[in-house]
């Protein structure tokens, strides 16, 4: 379990800091997905503060990942207790969820799956499998 939480660790930290300062990508990626496939119309402002409330969820997500990163290490204790759980189980499901979901929306805020799915395709090791 250790293993797959160093994998999932810094692409989620990373991507979590971005969000966090409601990157303009993100917010098109996010605005754009509500309009296309709900059809929720939603300004950029109140999607920047959809996008940054994210954020502060995958840095959430983040620490976690990094307590299990540190149980799985030191082999003992509460955390190592933490990194065989079921809550590591359903973080990383969340983790496949959550990176199926981001991939998409790289063809759903466009609105057109052709060439976007390529940019799915090419996000597939984020939900395929958890580690590289």
């Amino acid at each position: 379990m250790g293993c797959w939480a160093w994998a999932l660790w810094p692409r989620s930290s990373a991507m979590a800091m971005w969000a966090v300062r409601g990157k303009d990508a993100f917010v098109t990626l996010f605005t754009g997905s509500l309009d296309n496939v709900l059809g929720i119309t939603m300004g950029a402002r109140s999607g920047e503060t959809w996008v940054k409330a994210i954020g502060w969820f995958d840095i959430t997500v983040s620490v976690a990942l990094a307590a299990i990163i540190i149980g799985a290490l030191i082999e003992r204790g509460t955390l190592y207790r933490l990194a065989y759980s079921p809550v590591a189980i359903a973080l990383f499901a969340w983790a496949a969820v959550w990176g199926f979901a981001t991939a998409l929306a790289r063809m759903t805020a466009p609105g057109e799956f052709y060439p976007e799915v390529w940019d799915w395709v090419e996000r597939a090791p984020n939900f395929c499998s958890p580690s590289p």
